[in-house]
């Protein structure tokens, strides 16, 4: 957990700081969402899947607790509990990843796959194409960064945002056009 502090305390003194500054952008609430991944982190395992760390979030009731915060930032019942939920996706997304050096579009395929990342990115069929909230989908780019370079010391996660962020960009809310 120390190495964890002394990453992000690097994050912020450094120019890959710039990373934590465009995710500012994202993300109206990215105060809060550092406070409950840190809050949460004892509570899960190296092992557990981001999902599983969205069902801690849940029971550790993380919405009431930072209930004060995020009412002030404008997000209350099911909007609070996603910014909850952004906090597992920042505690436990890193865990999925075995290789932080494996290009970026291979660790976002990692991540998409697990349930509770769909369900965040509402990922859906629809007439035979599979479609996602663009929103979304930017902030688990944003949030695995930095969960990757807090957990694991990737050298270069602005690198990693951009290359998934221009991709995106292009994708037109299709998941198949973000991943090929």
């Amino acid at each position: 957990m120390l190495t964890e502090i002394q990453r992000w305390i690097a994050l912020f003194g450094s120019e890959e700081g710039r990373v934590a500054l465009h995710g500012a952008k994202i993300l109206d609430e990215a105060e809060t969402i550092v406070a409950a991944a840190l809050f949460i982190k004892p509570f899960i395992a190296e092992t557990m899947t981001i999902t599983d760390a969205m069902k801690v979030s849940d029971r550790l009731l993380l919405s009431r607790f930072f209930s004060k915060e995020l009412r002030e930032a404008g997000f209350v019942e099911d909007m609070a509990r996603k910014v909850c939920h952004s906090a597992a996706i920042l505690a436990a997304a890193a865990y999925m990843v075995d290789d932080i050096t494996a290009d970026p579009l291979a660790i976002l395929a990692t991540l998409v796959e697990d349930e509770g990342v769909r369900s965040y990115a509402n990922i859906n069929e629809h007439q035979g194409i599979v479609w996602y909230t663009k929103e979304s989908m930017q902030e688990i780019i944003y949030l695995s960064a930095l969960s990757l370079y807090v957990s694991k010391g990737m050298e270069r996660p602005a690198a990693y945002i951009k290359t998934l962020l221009q991709k995106e960009s292009m994708a037109e809310y299709r998941l198949q056009r973000l991943m090929s």
